[in-house]
């Protein structure tokens, strides 16, 4: 019963999505639209539409030129005065660039996944607080805890005193908007009372609204770097 689906009407904005003419489509098979094959697994939809309950779904459709595209369809039964099912009303929506950006995105995330988890220097999602939200292997590798410790805890924790203000304000002056990104040499305290130094790279990220989402932290180790520089420092003296 459902492969001459389009008996009644077939409005203007059907024709612009899929490019048929209303005269074209009166009268004709689903198939029209659907790509081979496409049909056959239909069968539980349809069962579920004949017995008159509201069908949603994605699946490929057919453009008159042959294109294919990802139409997002829901189907509702129309009924009589006597409440059997005299027909179905169906709205179909064009997802095609909706769900490619999507799988782009995910690509996009699965690989920034890949990248923070191998990196050689340490790396962490930051919230606009402070919390850490994620950590990488070599961060805590660096600071000497390991990752469940480092999600309990904040950057404002782990900063030397004499650095904290200095990394507040940068932190202040990004969300505020002023800059989007910063550099900072600063030392990280070691569960044992020791320090390290650290090149800290800081980027905020924000959603399509502008508002902040967290920060992406890039911890590079310098501590034999600084470590040279104060023996130098102190040969100099000498």
């Amino acid at each position: 019963p459902y492969t001459t689906l389009f008996r009644s009407s077939w409005n203007p904005a059907a024709e612009r999505l899929f490019g048929f003419s209303e005269r074209v489509m009166i009268g004709a098979s689903l198939k029209r639209l659907l790509p081979a094959g496409t049909f056959a697994g239909l069968g539980a939809k349809l069962r579920a539409m004949a017995s008159g309950e509201s069908v949603s779904l994605e699946l490929p459709a057919r453009r008159k030129g042959g294109e294919l595209i990802e139409a997002a369809v829901t189907v509702s039964p129309l009924r009589g005065e006597d409440g059997e099912v005299t027909g179905v009303a169906s709205i179909a929506r064009d997802v095609t660039k909706r769900n490619r950006d999507a799988a782009s995105l995910a690509l996009a995330n699965s690989r920034f996944a890949a990248a923070f988890q191998s990196a050689s220097i340490g790396m962490a999602l930051v919230a606009p607080d402070g919390r850490f939200l994620e950590v990488n292997p070599a961060l805590c590798r660096f600071l000497a805890r390991d990752a469940q410790a480092l999600l309990a805890s904040s950057f404002q924790a782990l900063t030397h005193p004499d650095d904290l203000a200095s990394s507040l304000e940068y932190l202040q002056r990004a969300l505020s908007g002023k800059i989007e990104t910063f550099q900072q040499s600063k030392r990280y305290l070691l569960p044992d009372g020791g320090i390290v130094w650290a090149l800290l790279t800081l980027t905020i990220v924000r959603d399509g609204g502008g508002v902040p989402l967290h920060f992406v932290a890039q911890i590079q180790d310098i501590t034999a770097r600084k470590t040279a520089e104060e023996e130098l420092r102190r040969y100099a003296a000498e």
